[in-house]
């Protein structure tokens, strides 16, 4: 006989069924996007919080999502998907466009431009998530969720069109704290749309694949009983490597440690979070706030983790090329000492900073 706690325990997966099976139907997914949608969308609201549970499901049913097909690539669907009257040029990105093709998974916003009498304007956007089929399935469920909390966290105030001072349009992008900057402009009876300049995205890869390991192990925690009975043979596909009880996820580690440091131990967790959610900036306010010198300000701190975050890629490029890393070695781990000294004195100087509690409450609440 169930206990009244057991009989009345609450589920997360119950709680949200109704509504994202709606959105499961409206949208025409198939099975593999439904059982990942199933197993992974409750928690993630969970996670995130109830206060952006609006958000959340408002992106679901504006966001497309597919598996590619037919041998198709990332790089392939982002073409597929790109306005027939727009392209798009990567020049000062730590990733180019091209190099999505050895890609796993992506959260892609595609602006929706006009053009008359050569002013051109920002109409709207196209947002897709995009992840390859694979056998290991625990790789696959943790490529969507990062994926989908890219575009969870890019959903308010992501997009505008401004001209810089000399009359040139410029698109920013925002992708949770980190943000793209695009030169717009006609040739050749096209819109181009040119990727001159990013910020922080190291450390929104960091925080990003922080939330994707604590999502997962909540993921891998729950009781098959609980898991909604549509999906849990997806479920009991969720095998961990021998010997691994907890997953690790296999990109950004470095990046992820720094994350949870400055998460965590500077106690940034919360603002980061609605900065990320609401497009608001206060994070800086208060990192700054409590830095000891101007050499450790915020906009240092991410000029740091951005760098990192492209010899993350260097190395992924030539993973096999031994000269290169020996030849970099002394550069990365200067760096990386550098991001781990300005985040150890932030995390002491705030435990020693009275009224950091109070200056953090005042930006708590969405």
């Amino acid at each position: 006989m169930q206990t009244f706690q057991e009989k009345y325990k609450y589920n997360p997966y119950s709680q949200y069924s109704s509504e994202l099976e709606a959105i499961i139907s409206e949208k025409k997914y198939d099975e593999k996007i439904a059982n990942l949608l199933r197993l992974s969308f409750p928690i993630m609201i969970e996670y995130y919080g109830h206060e952006y549970k609006d958000i959340l499901f408002d992106v679901l049913k504006q966001v497309t999502i597919e598996i590619p097909q037919n041998e198709e690539n990332i790089y392939d669907v982002v073409k597929r998907h790109t306005p027939a009257n727009t392209e798009m040029k990567s020049k000062n990105t730590a990733v180019g466009i091209s190099e999505l093709k050895k890609s796993a998974g992506i959260n892609y916003v595609f602006p929706i431009f006009s053009e008359e009498n050569g002013i051109i304007s920002l109409n709207g956007k196209h947002e897709i998530v995009s992840l390859l089929d694979s056998p290991n399935k625990p790789e696959m469920l943790a490529t969507f969720v990062h994926e989908l909390s890219h575009a969870f966290k890019s959903n308010k105030n992501s997009m505008r069109l401004i001209q810089n001072e000399n009359g040139e349009n410029i698109l920013i992008t925002r992708t949770g704290i980190s943000t793209l900057q695009s030169k717009v402009y006609m040739q050749d009876g096209k819109i181009i749309i040119e990727d001159i300049d990013e910020k922080n995205i190291g450390l929104e890869e960091g925080i990003n694949t922080y939330d994707e390991n604590n999502i997962m192990n909540r993921i891998l925690s729950i009781p098959i009983n609980d898991i909604p009975e549509s999906c849990r043979e997806f479920r009991k596909s969720l095998t961990l490597p021998k010997g691994r009880s907890t997953y690790v996820s296999s990109g950004y580690r470095q990046e992820t440690i720094c994350a949870d440091k400055l998460l965590n131990k500077c106690k940034l967790g919360q603002t980061i979070k609605q900065d990320q959610f609401m497009g608001t900036n206060n994070s800086e306010q208060i990192y700054n706030s409590v830095a000891k010198s101007p050499e450790n300000s915020w906009e240092n701190l991410n000029s740091k983790m951005d760098l990192l975050v492209k010899h993350t890629y260097e190395r992924y490029k030539h993973a096999l090329d031994f000269d290169w890393f020996e030849k970099n070695k002394a550069e990365i781990i200067e760096n990386l000492q550098g991001i781990h000294d300005f985040l150890n004195e932030c995390a002491t100087n705030i435990e020693n900073h009275k009224s950091f509690q109070s200056i953090n409450n005042t930006f708590d609440q969405p």
